[in-house]
C-alpha cells in the first residue's frame, strides 16, 4: 500500500485512504493463494515467486470493477473514475433468506437494558407481534424484509415458533361445565328512546300505509309537515322514485332515537352484529361500530330498519 501511495503522489494524485481489516486480509489472503500455487509449480525462487505473485495479483480482473489493479490506477492517473457494479444475490443468498409469508417477530426496541430497569431479554418484549412476511428484496446480496409497514434487515427480526394447532383445536374445543349454583344473568331489555312528544319536521318515522297499492309493506320516511295528517317524503321502489303523500297519524311510527354509547344490533353484509353508536348526525344518521374476525368496522346508517336496540 505504501508503494502504490508514494507512485499515485508523485503523480501529484491526492490519495485518501479508505479501507478496513476486512479488505486488506481479503487481498492479502488472495496473494498467498497465488504466491503458494507459483512455489508449487517451482517457477524459481522466493523473491522470483514474490514478484511473479505481485505481477497476476496486479493484472487479474476486479468482478466488481471490470479492470485489473494496473488499468483501475491508469484510468485515475488520467482523472478518470473507477465505478464499481453492485453485487447481486446468486441462489446461494436467495436460499438461506427467509420466504414472503414466513411469521416473524419484528424488533421494537434495542436490546440491551439502558434506562430501562425493568428491561428483561427473556420476556421478549423488544419484539414486537407474530407478523408474516409480504415482500422479500435483496440490497446487494444482503436481503430486506417487509414486515407490516416497515423494511428490516434479517438481523433486526427472529422467525415465530409455528402454531400449534392440535393443541389449539383442543383449548377450543374443550367442553364448557358451568356450576349448577350459578345461573347466568339474563341481558337487561333496553327501551328504545322516542326523542320528542308526537311527530316533528324532519323526523325519521315507520310508514304502513293501509292503501292496496302498498301491499301492506312497511318502509322508511322523514316527516315533511305536520298538520291533521303527517306529510312524509318516501322512496317507494315499485316506481325507484322518491314521493311526498299525506298519511294519517295511525300509519305512520317515530323511528327510534339513538345516543353516543347505545348498543344497538346493526345489519350489514346479510347479518346482524352487535355494535354501538359512536356518532349522532343531524340528518338521522348513525355512525356505528363493531368488531368482527378481530378487526374493527363501522358504518353510517339511517335509524330504520337497519338498526335496532339490544
Amino acid at each position: 500500500m505504501g508503494v502504490v501511495k508514494t507512485m499515485l503522489q508523485e503523480k501529484g494524485i491526492r490519495v485518501i485512504q479508505k479501507r478496513t481489516n476486512a479488505v486488506v486480509e481479503q487481498k492479502n489472503a488472495h496473494m498467498q493463494r497465488v504466491f503458494w500455487a507459483i512455489v508449487e509449480q517451482r517457477r524459481g525462487g522466493f523473491l522470483t515467486s514474490v514478484k511473479q505473485a505481485v505481477k497476476i495479483s496486479n493484472r487479474t480482473k476486479n468482478r466488481r470493477t471490470g479492470l485489473t489493479p494496473e488499468e483501475a490506477l491508469k484510468q485515475i492517473a488520467e482523472g478518470g473514475k473507477v465505478n464499481q457494479k453492485t453485487p447481486k444475490a446468486g441462489p446461494t443468498e436467495r436460499k438461506k433468506a427467509f420466504p414472503a409469508g414466513t411469521k416473524v417477530r419484528a424488533l421494537k426496541k434495542g436490546r440491551t437494558k439502558g434506562d430501562d430497569l425493568g428491561y428483561k431479554a427473556y420476556k421478549g418484549a423488544h419484539y414486537g407481534a407474530v407478523t408474516p412476511i409480504d415482500k422479500v428484496k435483496f440490497m446487494g446480496v444482503h436481503p430486506k424484509y417487509k414486515v407490516g409497514a416497515r423494511w428490516l434487515w434479517g438481523d433486526e427480526i427472529i422467525r415465530a415458533r409455528p402454531q400449534d394447532t392440535k393443541a389449539h383445536n383442543l383449548i377450543i374445543k374443550r367442553p364448557l361445565v358451568l356450576p349448577k349454583k350459578i345461573k347466568p344473568l339474563k341481558p337487561k331489555k333496553i327501551i328504545p328512546k322516542l326523542g320528542k312528544r308526537g311527530f316533528y319536521k324532519g323526523q325519521a318515522v315507520f310508514l304502513k300505509p293501509k292503501a292496496s297499492k302498498y301491499k301492506g309493506r312497511t318502509f322508511d320516511g322523514t316527516v315533511a309537515a305536520v298538520g291533521q295528517a303527517i306529510t312524509v317524503s318516501y322512496y317507494w321502489k315499485a316506481d325507484k322514485k322518491t314521493h311526498t303523500d299525506q298519511f294519517a297519524k295511525g300509519e305512520v311510527k317515530p323511528q327510534p332515537v339513538y345516543e353516543i354509547e347505545d348498543k344497538v344490533m346493526i345489519w350489514d353484509g346479510g347479518k346482524w352484529h352487535r355494535g354501538e353508536v359512536d356518532t349522532v348526525n343531524a340528518n338521522n344518521k348513525y355512525r356505528v361500530f363493531w368488531t368482527q374476525d378481530n378487526k374493527r368496522w363501522s358504518r353510517t346508517v339511517d335509524g330504520g330498519r337497519r338498526l335496532r336496540p339490544r
